[in-house]
């Protein structure tokens, strides 16, 4: 939020000692909860049983999402590319979220513009 684009982020994570897979959900939205965000993709990376670091970078350009992490241990690197267009919401969606989280009331929730004015 409030960055520029193109940009790239990069933090690792720690993975407990006797899990083989890095497993990661992609969600878009501003939501503290991640189910209450829109679950866009996911994938996974083997790495070291013993406990392994494991460095996510995400990259965002006009066009696209990648996301790449990297086994410290392991070497092994996944990566996926979500395009801006495969993955934005459409008005109805928009709205939903509106209704549900935003707008409980439908007293509050805002009026359309009338296209006829």
């Amino acid at each position: 939020r409030n960055t520029f684009v193109p940009t790239r982020k990069t933090a690792r994570f720690q993975t407990e000692p006797g899990k083989a897979v890095f497993d990661a959900g992609i969600f878009q939205g501003e939501r503290p909860v991640a189910d209450q965000n829109l679950f866009l993709s996911r994938f996974h990376l083997d790495v070291a049983e013993g406990g392994d670091e494991v460095e996510v970078t995400v990259e965002i350009d006009p066009n696209d999402t990648t996301f790449t992490a990297k086994s410290s241990k392991t070497g092994k690197t996944q990566s996926i590319s979500l395009r801006a267009d495969e993955t934005r919401l459409t008005e109805e969606q928009i709205d939903n979220i509106l209704r549900e989280n935003v707008y409980p009331s439908k007293d509050e929730f805002p009026a359309k513009p009338n296209e006829d004015d």
